[in-house]
């Protein structure tokens, strides 16, 4: 997809993954390769969201890649913090953060 996406965004600042789990297969070498040829030919950030209940293990896989990602977005609410620590770890880490979810979907 990355090159249809440069393609139609030649200006591409974020290059994110969607619902990235520890399993989906975005922590693969295969895609870590291609990502990192990515970043260096468009220039552009590398993030992701997470989705799922192991959504603090994604946090830190990306802390682990931060040469790599600059941005996570996850759930965070009043209702969904069981991400909050990793969240810090991010921040501390130098990532920045998207919330999503952030008024708990209305609930």
């Amino acid at each position: 997809q990355s090159v249809e996406s440069l393609a139609l965004l030649p200006k591409l600042a974020l290059y994110q993954i969607h619902s990235a789990t520890p399993d989906s297969g975005a922590f693969s070498d295969e895609v870590l390769e291609e990502l990192r040829d990515l970043k260096k030919r468009a220039g552009c950030r590398i993030g992701l969201s997470t989705t799922g209940p192991d959504q603090a293990t994604t946090i830190d896989l990306a802390i682990k890649h931060r040469d790599l990602f600059s941005c996570v977005q996850t759930t965070y609410n009043p209702l969904a913090q069981a991400s909050g620590a990793a969240l810090q770890r991010a921040q501390e880490a130098g990532l920045d953060i998207i919330v999503k979810e952030g008024m708990a979907n209305g609930r």
